[in-house]
């Protein structure tokens, strides 16, 4: 970010905004069965973690992207899920507690 403050923050916010609402949306997903959308949601949030540098939300997210590419649900995808709810909250805390 060539030592931008101003455009740090400015990321910072927007994955503050768009990551809960990513995690909602592949939660209702796990729930309807709909590994399609799972997928989609984990490969927003990878690439919103990677942003950051964030290794193991990245690496947990394209586990779970895996997981659903071929199309089905299974219990992998779901613990998959509950580590990556877990990974987002511990990149949030961190993004939170980051001094410039």
């Amino acid at each position: 970010m060539d030592n931008d403050r101003e455009l740090f923050e400015e990321i910072v916010k927007l994955f503050q905004s768009d990551a809960p609402v990513q995690m909602q949306h592949i939660r209702q997903a796990l729930v309807q069965g709909d590994s399609a959308a799972v997928h989609r949601g984990a490969y927003s949030i990878k690439g919103m973690a990677a942003i950051f540098s964030a290794e193991r939300t990245v690496q947990v997210a394209a586990r779970l992207q895996q997981l659903t590419a071929l199309g089905a649900l299974n219990p992998g995808a779901l613990e998959a899920a509950t580590e990556l709810e877990v990974a987002m909250a511990d990149l949030q805390a961190a993004l939170l507690l980051y001094q410039w």
